[in-house]
């Protein structure tokens, strides 16, 4: 029997000669893939040729025929690029083999995508696809790579892909979580900066696993690395203490344990320096919290110090029931008792402390307050500041501020609680 592939009519193959198609059918039904492969090897079938007629062979339901006329068309240009011709599409090739085996053999279908990363972005879908699928075959580490080429694509364009795209955007958004996820929990003990690093690169792995980003944070904190466990528990901050207790479930460390860790490395990851008055240990946080809520309620001047004072302590507790005292704090009459409540949500996580000391115009008391934290937008305020007040008459106060000199730009103290509780 005479090779097949050497019967059809004319170079480049003219599709127009009714005597053609029957042969792509009759490969198709006679020969088997690797017969097929065999037949070709042994025939003078130009590779172009072989490109148009996987075409073909799919439109025949014959996907495994294509897939070998693909592949061998690809080791031929392989061995002789100049064979190629302008008409062909290498990368439409191997897409298309791709997707060949996107499901049945996602790692075949990963092998050509690694080859050719633009098909990640020129078909974002059929990535996303094969992502999943070697998700699924507990293929991590190369899903992982085929999602890296598409982290530069918005979201929302990527969302758009799907019939519905809220559902869509969540859909890329779990998986991203869920590969990068798993690789972080891999990762941990023997490398927590690794498993910071897929943290930081996929902040939902903390809303996922919360269990999981407090375990990255008790190592990094172990290891002293407190700007990185600050990052990790910032993402739990969002996290209501009923949920992170019950992830905790079972671990030694308890959610009293977590909000003691929070304030311990906020102190040293968002502050330059410490309040004086934060140096006093905490005692009982039921007693503190009564005593604030007394004096918050006073309109008057006696009894402002004891707020003050059970102020800085429920902010050292850690104890993040005192939240709604020091929200209700930035609502008194006392500007010290405000600020304190702004630096004991700060200290706990809570963005309203923060937002409230940048909403304040920084007058004297504020700007020292200001210059205590360690963040690159309060430096820039605090630097703006300190250039308008340079810039204005040395023998005229600036406006909103005291006309007494400061020497620090600290806020002017009186009394004993006033030297030892900041003003």
């Amino acid at each position: 029997m005479s090779n097949l592939f050497n019967q059809f009519i004319g170079t480049p193959i003219d599709w127009d000669n009714p005597l053609n198609m029957p042969l792509v059918f009759q490969i198709s039904t006679e020969l088997n893939p690797e017969q097929m492969l065999t037949e070709i090897r042994a025939s003078s079938i130009d590779p172009n040729d072989l490109v148009s007629m996987a075409d073909l062979l799919v439109q025949f339901q014959s996907r495994d025929h294509a897939k070998v006329a693909w592949e061998e068309a690809i080791r031929q240009f392989d061995a002789a690029p100049s064979r190629i011709a302008p008409d062909v599409n290498l990368v439409h090739i191997k897409r298309n083999l791709c997707i060949a085996t996107l499901s049945s053999a996602p790692l075949e279908s990963f092998r050509w995508i690694s080859d050719e990363p633009q098909i990640a972005r020129d078909a974002p879908m059929v990535a996303i696809e094969l992502a999943e699928s070697l998700r699924r075959a507990n293929n991590y580490q190369e899903a992982e790579l085929v999602l890296r080429e598409l982290d530069g694509i918005p979201i929302e364009a990527l969302a758009g892909l799907f019939p519905d795209a809220e559902k869509g955007a969540n859909a890329v958004r779990g998986l991203r979580t869920s590969v990068r996820g798993t690789i972080c929990k891999r990762s941990i003990p023997a490398d927590p900066m690794a498993a910071f690093g897929w943290i930081a690169q996929e902040p939902g792995i903390v809303q996922a696993d919360p269990k999981l980003a407090l375990s990255v944070a008790v190592l990094l904190f172990k290891m002293n690395r407190v700007e990185e466990a600050g990052v990790v528990f910032t993402g739990t901050d969002q996290i209501p203490d009923r949920t992170l207790a019950e992830a905790l479930s079972g671990s030694p460390l308890g959610i009293e344990g977590v909000n003691y860790m929070r304030v311990e490395i906020y102190k040293r990851s968002r502050f330059k320096g410490l309040p004086p008055r934060w140096d006093m240990e905490a005692g009982d946080v039921h007693e503190h919290m009564g005593i604030v809520e007394d004096g918050l309620q006073r309109r008057v001047g006696l009894g402002q110090a004891d707020t003050l004072v059970n102020l800085s302590l429920l902010a050292v507790s850690g104890d993040r029931r005192a939240i709604p005292l020091f929200v209700r704090a930035l609502s008194h009459h006392k500007r010290d008792i405000q600020r304190e409540g702004a630096l004991g949500l700060y200290l706990h996580g809570d963005p309203r402390g923060l937002q409230w000391l940048m909403s304040e115009d920084p007058d004297e008391g504020v700007s020292w307050t200001l210059r205590l934290l360690r963040d690159a937008i309060v430096e820039k305020r605090v630097a703006d500041w300190d250039k308008a007040k340079a810039s204005q008459p040395t023998n005229a106060p600036a406006q909103g501020t005291s006309t007494r000199s400061t020497g620090q730009d600290k806020p002017e103290k009186k009394g004993l609680f006033r030297s030892l509780f900041g003003g």
